[in-house]
């Protein structure tokens, strides 16, 4: 049964992978091409999105597998993107308070 639902889910994640991967490109082009908060806002609720939809599948997996291995191993990895999300949305947010500083960001 854990080898159908990680063979099922496996596919699922490729995907958003793929998704959330695309997210940060994008927003990063926006970053770089120094575009007001309007847009690398938007962009940041897409990363925002696309992770949230790994944290998802990573929970769905953490509660239908049974070896204890595989099922902590997926919760560290989908507690550690949920951490990895709110640091990003806090400087997210925090750079667009302080736009233009370029550096907004990077502070606590």
């Amino acid at each position: 049964n854990d080898k159908s639902v990680l063979l099922y889910y496996t596919s699922q994640c490729i995907t958003h992978i793929n998704y959330l991967t695309q997210a940060i490109d994008s927003f990063l082009k926006t970053v770089e091409h120094n575009q007001p908060p309007k847009f690398f806002l938007a962009y940041g609720k897409f990363v925002v999105l696309s992770a949230h939809n790994l944290v998802s599948i990573g929970d769905i997996v953490h509660r239908n597998v049974t070896k204890k291995n595989i099922k902590s191993r997926i919760l560290k990895c989908s507690d550690d993107l949920s951490e990895s999300l709110k640091t990003c949305v806090i400087k997210t947010k925090k750079a667009a308070q302080n736009f233009p500083s370029v550096t907004a960001g990077e502070r606590n």
